[in-house]
């Protein structure tokens, strides 16, 4: 019963996981396989992958909400 209410208690934490990692890399990949930021987007792809499995959870497919969007003008500031 304790594992069975966890993991119903976790699910919608780990769902948002997975939502904030495929925007991680849907915003990375938009720099291209030539950025800085390549490995990131490595990162957010596994650890997305990772949430998914742990949790028997489903791909997230859909777009991100709005407050996940960056506005038209913003660029990440590449690894130092």
């Amino acid at each position: 019963i304790y594992v069975g209410t966890l993991m119903e208690q976790i699910r919608p934490l780990a769902n948002e996981a997975v939502m904030h990692y495929a925007w991680c890399q849907r915003r990375l990949a938009a720099l291209g396989d030539d950025s800085d930021w390549l490995a990131w987007r490595a990162y957010c792809v596994e650890r997305g992958q990772e949430m998914i499995e742990v949790y028997g959870l489903a791909p997230i497919e859909e777009e991100p909400p709005a407050e996940l969007e960056d506005p038209p003008d913003a660029e990440p500031v590449p690894p130092s």
